[in-house]
């Protein structure tokens, strides 16, 4: 899945391995975007949908 972050578009998350680079950030590991989902409002993320089922 694709998340994009616009506030901090370099943002790299090392405990969780996800590196945004330009405002985007392939996640592949599902624990991971889990994670992401469950981080505060104020860092932006938005779900840009699958990757054709490339979880």
């Amino acid at each position: 899945m694709t998340v994009k972050c616009t506030k901090y578009p370099q943002l790299h998350i090392y405990d969780l391995g996800v590196k945004f680079e330009n405002g985007e950030a392939a996640v592949t590991d599902k624990k991971a975007l889990e994670s992401l989902k469950k981080m505060d409002e104020s860092y932006g993320f938005e779900y840009a949908g699958d990757d054709g089922g490339k979880e």
